[in-house]
C-alpha cells in the first residue's frame, strides 16, 4: 500500500472540513442549496471509499497483511457506526444535505459539527494506528537484525575455532615428522640387519601422514567453502539492510569484507577449489576471521544499543502520556476541593442544606469519574515496569471513591476527615507526579551518557539486563510518602477519637471503617516494600553469581 491511510482519507473527505457560517446559509438560501449540494458529493466520497478500504483489507488479508488488514477494519467500523443509532458516515452527512436543502440551518450546524468531531476520531485512530504499526515494523525489524547478526557471530566463531585446529594439527605433525626422520636415521645406522623391518614401518608412517595430509587439506576445503557462503550471506544480509534502512553499517561493510578476505585466505592463490598449503596463509586467515568477528560484535552491540534506545523512547513517552493524564486529574479534583471548600465554609461544620446538595452530588460524580479515569492509568504505568507506582494509584483510587461516598448522597457529610481526604488526594497526585518527573529526568540523563558507552571489543551486551537502582529509589520515595500520609491520618484519627474519650463519646462507625482501611493499606505497604526490598536482592544475588 503506498498511500498512507490518513492521506488517502483526507483526501476523500475535503468538502467537511470547513462548515460555512450559520449567519451565512441563514441569509443565503442560494448558498445552502449549494452546500448541500456539496455535502451530496461528500457522502459519495465517503461510500466509494468504504469501498476502497474493503478492498485493501481483502488484499492485505490475502497477502498475510493481517495487521494492516485488522487496521482497515478498524476504520471501516467507525465509518458504518457515525452516530448513536447506528448509521454511517455516509447517510449521516446525507441527512446534513436533507437539512440545508429543507433551510433548517440551525439542526444543520449542530450536525456538521458532529460530523467533523467524528472525522477528527477517525483521523486519530489512523495516525495512531499507523504510528503504532510503523514502531512494531521498526522492533522487529531490529530483533531480526539482531537475531541475524548472532547467527553469523556464532558461525564465525565455530570457522575461527576450525581454523586454529587445523593449524595446530600441521604444527603437531611437522614435530612428529621432524622426529620420525631423526629415530629413524639413528636406528637404521644402529640396526643394519633389521632393515625390511624398517623398511616397511616407514611406508606405513608415510601411508599415514599422507592420508592425514589429505584429511587436512580436506577439512581446509570445506573450511574454505563454509567461509566463502558465510561471506556471502553477510552480503545479501547487507544489501536488505540498504534496501530497508536506507544504508548499510560501517561495522557490517567490515565484517563481510573481512570474512570474504578470510575465505580467500583459506585458498590456494591461483586455484579457486584448493586449500591453501602454507602456515602463513592459515595465520593470515585466522586474523582475518578475528576480525570480521569483532565487526559483527560491533554491529550487534550497534543493534543492540537501538534497541535500548527505542525502549528508552516509548519509555519517555509513556512517561509523558501519564504525566499529562495526572496532572488533568488533579486540576480536576483541585475544582472539586476548591468546591467542597466553598461549601464547608459555608456550614461552618453544621448540617449541609438541601440547597448545597445538588453541588455535594455533582462533587461526587466528578470524584467518580476520575477514579475511572485513574484506574484507566493503571495499565499504562503497570507496562513500565514499575513495583509500586500501581499499588500508589490504587490507593488513590479507593480514596477517590471514598471521598465519593462521604460527600455524595445519602451522606453529604463536610467534616474535618473529608476535608483531610480531599487535601490528602491533593498531595498524594503531586506526590506521584512528581516522581514521574524524577523518573522523566533520570531517563534523560541516561539517554544522553549511554550512546557514548560501548562494551569492550568480544564483549556481547546483555540485553536482558535492567538497571533498577534509580527506579527502585523513586518508587521507594513514593512509599515514604504514603506511609507519612498513613501516619497523618493516624494521628488526625487518634486526636479524634482522645477529644470524643474526653467527652464521653466513642468512635462512631465511619471512623472505625476508616482506622480498619489504615491498619489494612500499612499492612499492604509493608508486604509491598517487602517485595520490593526481595526482587532488588535477588538481583543483586544474580549479578554476584554472574560476576563469579
Amino acid at each position: 500500500m503506498t498511500m498512507p491511510l490518513v492521506l488517502l482519507v483526507l483526501c476523500f473527505t475535503p468538502l467537511a472540513a470547513a462548515p460555512v457560517p450559520a449567519h451565512a446559509w441563514a441569509q443565503d438560501p442560494v448558498e445552502l442549496g449549494r452546500l448541500a449540494a456539496e455535502q451530496r458529493q461528500v457522502a459519495e466520497q465517503l461510500r466509494r471509499l468504504d469501498a476502497l478500504l474493503a478492498v485493501l483489507q481483502a488484499r492485505d488479508r490475502e497477502e498475510g497483511r493481517e495487521d494492516r488488514a485488522k487496521l482497515l477494519e478498524g476504520a471501516r467500523a467507525r465509518l458504518a457506526e457515525a452516530n448513536e443509532n447506528g448509521s454511517d458516515l455516509a447517510t449521516v452527512v446525507e441527512s446534513l444535505a436533507s437539512e440545508l436543502g429543507a433551510l433548517r440551518t440551525g439542526n444543520a450546524l449542530e450536525g456538521q459539527t458532529a460530523l467533523l468531531s467524528t472525522l477528527q476520531e477517525l483521523l486519530d485512530y489512523l495516525i495512531q494506528s499507523e504510528r503504532e504499526e510503523r514502531e512494531r515494523a521498526f522492533e522487529e525489524a531490529l530483533a531480526d537484525r539482531g537475531a541475524k547478526l548472532d547467527e553469523f557471530a556464532s558461525r564465525q566463531q565455530q570457522l575461527l575455532e576450525r581454523t586454529r585446529l587445523l593449524q595446530d594439527q600441521g604444527t603437531q605433525d611437522q614435530d612428529s615428522s621432524s622426529e620420525s626422520s631423526e629415530k629413524d636415521s639413528e636406528e637404521n645406522s644402529e640396526q643394519a640387519n633389521s632393515e625390511n623391518a624398517e623398511s616397511s614401518e616407514s611406508e606405513n608412517s608415510e601411508e599415514g601422514a599422507e592420508q592425514t595430509q589429505e584429511q587436512r587439506e580436506e577439512a581446509q576445503r570445506r573450511l574454505a567453502e563454509e567461509q566463502a557462503a558465510l561471506a556471502q550471506e553477510i552480503e545479501e544480509f547487507n544489501q536488505s539492510q540498504a534496501e530497508q534502512l536506507g544504508r548499510t553499517p560501517e561495522s557490517s561493510q567490515r565484517a563481510e569484507q573481512k570474512s570474504r578476505e578470510a575465505a580467500e585466505k583459506l585458498r590456494q592463490p591461483g586455484a579457486e577449489d584448493q586449500p591453501a598449503q602454507t602456515p602463513e596463509d592459515l595465520e593470515e586467515a585466522e586474523k582475518k576471521q578475528q576480525e570480521a568477528l569483532d565487526a559483527l560484535e560491533q554491529a550487534r552491540q550497534e543493534t543492540a544499543a537501538q534497541e535500548q534506545q527505542n525502549e528508552q523512547r516509548k519509555k519517555k513517552e509513556a512517561l509523558l502520556d501519564v504525566e499529562k493524564a495526572a496532572v488533568e486529574i488533579l486540576a480536576r479534583h483541585e475544582q472539586v476541593d476548591a468546591t467542597l471548600r466553598v461549601l464547608s465554609s459555608s456550614t461552618n461544620g453544621g448540617p449541609v442544606p438541601r440547597s448545597a446538595r445538588a453541588r455535594l452530588r455533582q462533587a461526587s460524580n466528578a470524584e467518580r469519574d476520575i477514579a475511572n479515569d485513574a484506574e484507566d492509568l493503571l495499565l499504562t504505568i503497570q507496562l513500565l515496569g514499575a513495583d509500586a507506582f500501581p499499588f500508589y494509584l490504587m490507593a488513590l483510587v479507593e480514596d477517590h471513591n471514598r471521598l465519593a461516598g462521604r460527600v455524595g448522597p445519602p451522606r453529604y457529610k463536610l467534616d474535618m476527615s473529608t476535608e483531610a481526604l480531599s487535601t490528602g488526594l491533593i498531595a498524594g497526585w503531586e506526590s506521584l507526579i512528581d516522581a514521574i518527573r524524577i523518573e522523566q529526568e533520570r531517563l534523560r540523563r541516561q539517554m544522553e551518557q549511554e550512546p557514548s558507552v560501548q562494551p569492550p571489543p568480544g564483549q556481547q551486551p546483555d540485553d536482558d539486563k535492567e538497571d533498577p537502582l534509580v527506579g527502585f529509589a523513586v518508587e521507594l520515595q513514593l512509599l515514604k510518602r504514603m506511609q507519612q500520609q498513613i501516619t497523618d491520618s493516624l494521628e488526625r484519627l487518634e486526636q479524634q477519637q482522645t477529644t470524643f474519650a474526653a467527652a464521653g463519646i466513642p468512635l462512631g462507625p465511619e471512623e472505625v471503617a476508616e482506622l480498619e482501611m489504615l491498619l489494612d493499606r500499612q499492612a499492604e505497604l509493608q508486604l509491598q516494600f517487602e517485595s520490593m526490598i526481595a526482587r532488588l536482592q535477588g538481583a543483586d544475588e544474580v549479578e554476584e553469581a554472574e560476576d563469579l
